[in-house]
């Protein structure tokens, strides 16, 4: 609560970032768990906070460029955990210029022999250790920018004795952005994307309006009128024999328009032959947004 009345005397969102220390989605969690579901402190108090809040929330913003989008990579656990994609994604970017990675959450599996490390069997160092390693082996790409959300299986990691918040510790050893878990939004020549991971937060969701959410969690290529899930990137097929539910990745290709945006989504499946790994594309899907108005 120091932070918070701290905030509350100054607003300086970003001195107090710089002062405490934290990652940007680290003071908004401490907003929203004063804010939601129900505020704990004065209605004026907590205007002031949801204005803070609302100023705050777009973690990041892109133009036009290309952004390559993976999820549910599940690293940690032998059974799921495909390096080869990762080194396949890196190629890919490189050879095709793109320069932005969004990945969706369940960056680790939080397991360890088929129990989740949330478990109260695990009283060791088993998050952390398994943590550190899912870090070592982390693609980095020099020429790419990658901003990571954390998803369900990586809430594990913190709730284990250990208590490790793997985004920082990929924010801190490889430089990726951390977007916080489950949900956080970005803006899209100016359009507000959502970008979650299992359920949203129907609070902070009410405060940030906008047009697409962009999903991982689900292991499927599945376009709906305002949602686009997108596929695993791990051996972790939820969908056997579904061609929606083969591993891949997307590709993101916005295009601005005089009304707002075109975001035109290529989704690519893997094909494995004789041991050689290649990548196709096999659906694609576009949405307009109309709404003008920047976060």
């Amino acid at each position: 609560m120091e932070i918070i009345d701290k905030l509350l005397e100054n607003g300086d969102f970003d001195d107090l970032l710089n002062k405490y220390e934290l990652y940007k989605y680290e003071l908004l969690v401490e907003i929203s768990n004063i804010l939601f579901p129900y505020p704990i402190i004065s209605q004026e108090e907590a205007d002031l906070l949801k204005s803070i809040y609302i100023n705050k929330a777009i973690m990041f913003k892109l133009d036009t460029e290309k952004v390559m989008l993976i999820s549910d990579t599940h690293m940690g656990n032998d059974d799921f955990e495909r390096l080869d994609y990762l080194n396949y994604i890196a190629s890919f970017c490189k050879q095709y210029q793109i320069h932005y990675l969004i990945h969706a959450g369940d960056i680790g599996d939080g397991t360890k022999n088929g129990k989740p490390l949330s478990s109260p069997d695990f009283k060791g160092n088993e998050a952390l250790e398994q943590s550190q390693q899912i870090v070592e082996k982390y693609i980095v790409m020099p020429d790419v920018t990658q901003f990571v959300l954390g998803g369900n299986h990586d809430t594990r990691y913190i709730e284990h004795q250990n208590n490790v918040d793997i985004l920082k510790l990929l924010a801190d050893k490889k430089n990726i952005y951390p977007l916080g878990f489950i949900q956080a939004f970005f803006t899209i020549c100016g359009q507000v994307i959502s970008l979650e991971h299992s359920s949203n937060r129907i609070y902070e969701e009410s405060l940030i309006p906008h047009e697409l959410a962009i999903k991982g969690h689900s292991h499927l290529w599945q376009p709906q009128n305002n949602i686009l899930y997108i596929p695993t990137l791990s051996n972790y097929i939820c969908h056997k024999g579904k061609e929606e539910g083969k591993a891949g990745f997307v590709i993101m290709q916005p295009i601005q328009t005089n009304d707002g945006v075109i975001l035109h989504f290529d989704r690519y499946t893997f094909i494995e032959t004789n041991n050689f790994l290649s990548a196709s594309k096999t659906a694609e899907k576009a949405y307009t947004l109309t709404r003008k108005k920047e976060m």
